[in-house]
């Protein structure tokens, strides 16, 4: 058969029958020698092809279908491969396969959809090409559908791979997000319940403390020890002791607790856990008190845990301070009897002197004795002392015995003691005078031509201004010094005027006589 060559084929030199257009060629009308053109990109072309494009598939080729694409001479659609997809028609090349979107993923060339989302426990990232793409690492949960891991939340770990969900974190640990595993322990001073999702979460309240990491609940929280104070919450160790002033029993939350202020009679040094009551010998008149007080001077605080002094000093005795009993007798460390020459009243702090004209002769006195008449009592001389010659000391005389007035004497008479009144004071002895007051013995003789018959205070008494019985020696008599009584010229003598001496007298007159003592002329 002889002919043109149909469109579709093609028919070289020397053609004994028309060739088929070969794939990826199109022979769009007769008589052709070679094919006309390749086939037109977005379609493909499975030989001879007569036209450029087709409305739909046939023998001979047809619009590249979705899930492939057909560039310039496509001789059968080249599919999108594993992990892209195409859902359009007529792509005309590869640039038309999108990538499997991040969730799903796309296992089989020439896809027109994403063959599924990422299974559970796994993830896929764009163009993924399997259901189990990637394990969903420790420390994150992967749903289905899952484009990228997400950590766990705080408070969940989870310590496997390829896990939908994440796990509780469990009491005694903490998880921030992402925790892979248990391998935080709650730190000290802090408890992790379970959920927990970080370390400072549940910090011990101030009051408690707590040494040791992994606690799970309150309950491990520990109170405070005694003496010590745990001011902030969050504490491994006690971060202070008890403020001097205060005691801390256990639990204490301050330094300075208010139900802690140490009470009076007591003290409460620093570090207290109660309040220690004051020994006896000592008090605490105030609230808050780091340490006693000696008992005040003049008392004795005989009971631990006074306030205030309980009883006086007792008399008798003296209480310098610190005294633990009303009679102390330990040298003066806080006391002791009363010294003689002293007294001490009830509450005395120091033994009082005794004063002039009192005397206290023995040790424990409460007062001191009136000086006895006929002593005299100096201050703080414990013993009266004999009222010295020439006065006398009536009762209660200390440093002013009275002299015995001039013109008498006030010798020692008495064996035990001096004079005690004027009245035994005695006269100046005859023939003597007393001249000055608190004389023991005359101060001299009465003058020649005077008689002292007895407390006189004169030599030369004129009977008037003197003291005693004394005067002028009269005519007739002698009076040699220290007479007492004139003596009378002899019978045979006569004196007209005074003589100091029995010689002096005038013997009588020739041719007179002198019958009697005394005269002072002849008979």
């Amino acid at each position: 058969v002889n002919g043109l060559c149909p469109a579709g084929h093609f028919c070289p030199s020397g053609s004994n029958q028309p060739l088929p257009c070969p794939p990826g060629q199109v022979c769009t009308s007769a008589g052709l020698a070679t094919p006309s053109q390749p086939c037109p990109a977005g379609y493909y072309c499975t030989g001879a092809a007569a036209v450029l494009t087709f409305a739909t598939a046939d023998s001979t080729g047809g619009p590249c279908p979705p899930g492939a694409y057909c560039p310039p001479g496509t001789a059968a659609p080249l599919p999108c491969p594993a992990g892209t997809f195409s859902a359009v028609a007529l792509a005309e090349s590869a640039t038309y396969c999108q990538s499997c979107p991040a969730g799903q993923f796309c296992s089989q060339p020439g896809a027109t959809a994403p063959t599924g989302d990422c299974a559970g426990g796994f993830y896929c990232p764009a163009n993924a090409t399997e259901i189990t793409a990637q394990p969903c690492p420790a420390g994150h949960f992967c749903p289905p559908g899952a484009a990228q891991p997400t950590p766990c939340p705080a408070g969940q770990h989870q310590p496997a791979l390829a896990a939908q969900t994440c796990a509780p974190c469990v009491a005694g640990f903490y998880c921030p997000q992402g925790a892979a595993g248990l391998d935080l322990p709650c730190p000290a001073g802090h408890y992790c319940p379970a959920n927990t999702s970080a370390a400072t979460s549940f910090p011990c309240p101030a009051g408690t403390y707590l040494p040791t990491a992994g606690a799970a609940n309150a309950s491990a929280c520990a109170p405070c020890p005694p003496g010590q104070a745990c001011t902030q919450a969050g504490l491994a160790l006690p971060d202070s002791v008890c403020a001097a002033g205060y005691f801390c029993t256990h639990g204490a939350a301050s330094a300075h607790p208010g139900s802690g202020l140490c009470p009076s009679g007591h003290f409460c040094p620093g570090n207290a856990s109660q309040p220690v009551p004051c020994a006896a010998g000592w008090v605490a008149n105030t609230t808050g008190l780091a340490a006693c007080a000696p008992c005040p001077p003049g008392w004795a605080c005989t009971q631990p845990g006074l306030a205030q002094p309980d009883e006086p000093c007792a008399a008798g005795h003296f209480c310098v301070g610190g005294a633990a009993t009303p009679a102390p007798a330990d040298g003066g460390l806080t006391g002791d009897r009363c010294p003689a020459g002293w007294h001490c009243p009830a509450g005395s702090a120091q033994p009082a002197v005794c004063p002039d004209g009192a005397y206290a002769n023995t040790t424990g006195l409460a007062s001191c004795q009136l000086c006895p008449a006929g002593f005299a009592c100096v201050s703080s001389q414990p013993q009266p002392q004999p009222c010295p010659a020439g006065f006398y000391c009536p009762l209660g005389t200390g440093l002013d015995p009275v002299p015995c007035p001039a013109g008498t004497i006030g010798p020692l008479v008495f064996s035990t003691r001096g004079l005690t009144a004027l009245g035994e004071c005695q006269p100046c002895p005859g023939g003597s005078y007393c001249q000055l007051p608190g004389q023991s013995s005359a101060t001299g003789l009465c003058a020649a031509g005077y008689a002292c018959q007895g407390g006189v205070d004169q030599p030369t008494p004129d009977g008037i201004t003197n003291t005693g019985v004394g005067g002028p020696c009269t005519a007739g008599l002698a009076c040699p010094a220290g007479t007492e009584t004139a003596q009378p010229c002899p019978a045979g003598t006569f004196a007209s005027t005074p003589v100091v001496s029995l010689q002096s007298c005038t013997p009588c007159l020739a041719g007179a006589y002198c019958e009697t003592a005394g005269l002072t002329s002849p008979t």
